[in-house]
């Protein structure tokens, strides 16, 4: 009996070397930290992995607004540099709340989700702004050798120039029947501007006016209005010769189309605006057009930036006396046209190298 229990008390001491959970009372509370340690660690590697991720595609995010911005162009470089830091700032700070713990990791995970959605929006808005200068514009740039210098073939010489410094006209029609390029144009203005006194004087000339169009009617005159038919480089010809002065470049504008555009904006915003919207714009080359290039387009408007300050607006329209006679596109059947009044014409070409010169018009 007495060996009985004997073998039986060895037997126990055994089962019990065998598991050791049971050997001590705390056995089992360890083994459960044990596994709890190991999730909380999965959960950390799991965040890490999930903070990585956030900071890499903010950086990415970040790089390709940067990039977008570079190319439209038009921000001086000091304004793009605070860009650039205000981005990168941005950034650390979501790099940083993830070495964080958790609340702070997470807090900065939403902060991150918010940047990145302006990111996003502020990547499309400048990647459409691009493209609107790109295709309204002539050229996206000059060749490398051309950006500081503008050969002006009217005065038949070659100078520095720059529209963001000098004095430079701008020829304006209306393009809404401009098909094809060529056409009748009801809207025939001439904006002179002077970056310098920041002043443009816009002079209007009615469709009516009795002009010559040199290259074209061989001395004859036509309505200036029909110059168009001829190409917008006719008009520009036609008022150039009028006016004495040269005409660098044209701004074609659909006006009425502008103002259903302002109609637009002003209405409720929805999913049927929204693709008007996007229609107008992958087709605004056919509303809007100009000569003037992209490198131009960007050096005025860096200037403008950096200057700042408000611009002084002066009209003038020229005048005339209708008459009936003859005309180059119209030989054989007399029409109704205006002869320019001399006084008109001079009163415009003394103001419009008033403005060129840099002096104040006033009102």
């Amino acid at each position: 009996m007495r060996k009985k229990k004997k073998l039986q008390k060895i037997e126990e001491t055994k089962q019990q070397f065998n598991n050791p959970a049971k050997s001590t009372p705390d056995g089992g509370k360890k083994s459960a930290e044990r596994e709890l340690a190991k999730k909380t660690e999965k959960k950390q590697k799991r965040s890490k992995r999930v903070g990585i991720i956030f900071t890499v595609l903010q950086c990415v995010l970040s790089l390709v607004f940067i990039g977008t911005l570079f190319t439209l162009g038009v921000l001086p470089f000091k304004y793009t540099m605070a860009v650039i830091a205000i981005v990168a700032v941005l950034f650390l700070i979501t790099y940083a709340t993830q070495k964080r713990k958790k609340v702070c990791a997470i807090i900065g995970r939403i902060f991150g989700c918010f940047i990145m959605l302006i990111l996003v929006l502020g990547t499309i808005c400048v990647g459409v702004a691009n493209y609107m200068l790109e295709a309204v514009t002539g050229a996206p740039y000059k060749a490398e050798t051309e950006k500081q210098t503008n050969t002006m073939d009217f005065m038949n010489s070659s100078q520095v120039f720059s529209v963001a410094e000098d004095s430079f006209n701008v020829y304006i029609r209306d393009v809404y029947d401009d098909i094809d390029g060529n056409s009748i144009s009801t809207v025939n203005m001439i904006a002179t501007v002077n970056p310098e006194t920041k002043q443009i004087l816009v002079t209007a000339t009615p469709g009516e006016y009795y002009v010559t169009i040199p290259g074209v009617s061989n001395g004859q005159k036509d309505k200036l209005e029909q110059a168009g038919t001829f190409g917008v480089e006719a008009s520009m010809s036609a008022l150039s010769n009028l006016y004495e002065t040269e005409i660098s470049y044209y701004l074609k504008v659909d006006f009425e189309w502008l103002d259903e555009q302002k109609d637009m904006f002003k209405s409720q915003v929805s999913l049927d605006t929204v693709k008007e919207i996007y229609n107008n714009i992958s087709h605004i080359s056919d509303y809007v057009k100009t000569n003037m290039t992209k490198y131009e387009v960007q050096e005025f408007v860096k200037q403008e930036l950096l200057e700042g300050g408000s611009w002084k607006k002066s009209s003038v329209e020229a005048t005339g006396t209708i008459f009936s006679s003859y005309t180059y596109s119209s030989p054989e059947v007399a029409d109704y046209v205006m002869n320019p009044d001399s006084e008109s014409v001079k009163e415009i070409v003394d103001l419009m190298s008033r403005v060129e010169d840099g002096e104040i018009l006033k009102k």
